[in-house]
């Protein structure tokens, strides 16, 4: 009778606690069962032999479903948090699958996808944006360190338009209602892999 007790005072403070910082039990068990498939999902795409373009879009849809957890209220549960550390260090080996390589100017750049490269005759390589709290990385920061000249951003922005411009829409009430002056061609994420045309650095 005492442990029910205990139990149901528990049960209580954590409603109570859950209440106040605005999710329920449901929104818990959903948050953890879609990191779960997520997780489970990556280990099994790093068994089997991944091509660039299927990296980068799981990368991609991943760390999109993963900032759409960590902007939920749920994220302030200690479980979760580890959860998604841990997804997050499966992404990061999974990413270095296909690890950028280093020029001897120690400017960061991937590796040419050489069959595509063969095929089309247009040379480009990819680039994994970068998570850095205190230096946040733009196009124009990119194009600088690839190109040595970071006025030819639009370059990059207008060869990943369409996948820049699709995450600014998905997080553009977000950036309206914290009262931001981010354009399109602003917003990119770490985790986020762009196509950059390596003809017009020639």
């Amino acid at each position: 009778a005492e442990l029910k007790r205990q139990i149901a005072v528990v049960d209580q403070k954590k409603a109570r606690f859950y209440s106040e910082h605005g999710f329920s039990e449901n929104d818990v068990d959903k948050a953890l069962l879609q990191i779960s498939k997520m997780y489970q999902e990556l280990k099994n795409l790093m068994t089997v032999q991944s091509n660039h373009q299927k990296a980068d879009t799981a990368l991609n849809e991943y760390y999109l479903k993963i900032e759409a957890v960590k902007s939920s209220p749920v994220v302030v549960l200690k479980r979760i948090s580890n959860k998604i550390a841990e997804l997050e260090d499966l992404m990061k080996e999974f990413s270095s699958m296909y690890k950028p390589v280093e020029k001897e100017n120690n400017s960061i750049v991937a590796q040419i996808d050489t069959a595509n490269h063969q095929n089309s005759g247009n040379t480009h390589i990819y680039y994994t944006v970068k998570s850095s709290r205190s230096d946040h990385e733009t196009l124009s920061k990119i194009a600088k360190s690839i190109y040595g000249d970071l006025y030819r951003w639009p370059v990059i922005y207008n060869a990943n338009r369409t996948q820049i411009d699709s995450i600014y829409t998905i997080y553009k009430k977000h950036i309206r209602a914290q009262k931001q002056q981010i354009q399109p061609s602003d917003f990119i994420l770490p985790g986020q892999v762009l196509v950059i045309p390596m003809n017009a650095a020639d």
